[in-house]
């Protein structure tokens, strides 16, 4: 939609502005009434029907409305009357997002991969992506949510409480290396290599991709849907396919968070 929008100013090409126009009526129309974005609208089947915080469907839909809502010129072009719809339609699933942050023993965590779209309960995606608190895309969760310029109170407890979890949630002791291995073709990728994960005393924190909600520890299952104990259990279609661990908030506790804060600390709104 960006790219459209782009293309749209540098060429004054209606083409283009049409279709970011018919592409935001569609996000409008893809929308649910309770502010969600399932996966893959209009379908109901298996997990298509969620709303959807993997592959950032939440966060990244939820960015372009409110670059929308704020003006962005680079969608100057579009009528007056889609600005207040594409809006509305913002508040209504930025507000979603912040009741969907699980609470677990009364505490803020962070964000689940799918929810079911009427109970609003986590839910399971494919079968190997079991009903769960997903690191990776709560990071993106995280990042949108710092992007808003004027954060509520609760936005920002939200920001808060689940870089907390990240920074509590950290492993370390371990790290997932790749290994040669001999080249395998599998249906959706080619694997000349495999990945195990090792003891080590010098590597930076690590985190799973999944945790269990409850227990809030790494939780990780194989294409039947079990739930297994290690990443040797999955196979190496799925450890060579799939990112089980990895690094993605070390950004945020690195630099991110703090460069939030001191930000917000300046215009009097950051208080915990």
């Amino acid at each position: 939609m960006r790219y459209l929008a782009e293309a749209y100013q540098q060429t004054r090409d209606e083409k283009y502005q049409q279709a970011v126009i018919r592409g935001l009526r569609c996000i409008l129309s893809a929308q649910l009434a309770n502010g969600g974005f399932t996966h893959s609208p209009p379908s109901t089947e298996r997990y298509y029907g969620h709303i959807t915080v993997m592959d950032d469907v939440m966060a990244g839909v939820l960015g372009l409305l409110q670059e929308i809502k704020l003006g962005s010129q680079r969608f100057d072009f579009l009528p007056a009357d889609l600005v207040h719809q594409l809006s509305e339609a913002h508040s209504r699933g930025d507000a979603l997002l912040l009741d969907l942050q699980v609470k677990t023993d009364g505490k803020l965590t962070i964000w689940a991969g799918q929810y079911d779209a009427n109970s609003l309960l986590p839910a399971q995606g494919r079968a190997f992506e079991l009903a769960s608190l997903v690191s990776r895309e709560s990071v993106g969760v995280v990042r949108y949510l710092m992007s808003d310029p004027t954060p509520s109170a609760r936005k920002r407890q939200a920001i808060h409480s689940a870089m907390a979890w990240f920074k509590n949630n950290a492993l370390t002791g371990i790290n997932m290396v790749q290994v040669e291995a001999e080249p395998v073709r599998y249906k959706y990728h080619t694997s000349t290599w495999d990945r195990v994960i090792v003891t080590t005393v010098d590597s930076p924190p690590i985190w799973a991709r999944f945790y269990d909600l409850a227990t809030q520890q790494p939780l990780l299952a194989n294409r039947q849907g079990q739930r297994v104990d290690s990443l040797v259990q999955i196979s190496r279609e799925r450890r060579t396919g799939y990112d089980w661990y990895g690094r993605w908030p070390a950004p945020l506790l690195a630099d991110k968070y703090k460069a939030w804060q001191q930000k917000h600390a300046a215009d009097g709104t950051n208080t915990q």
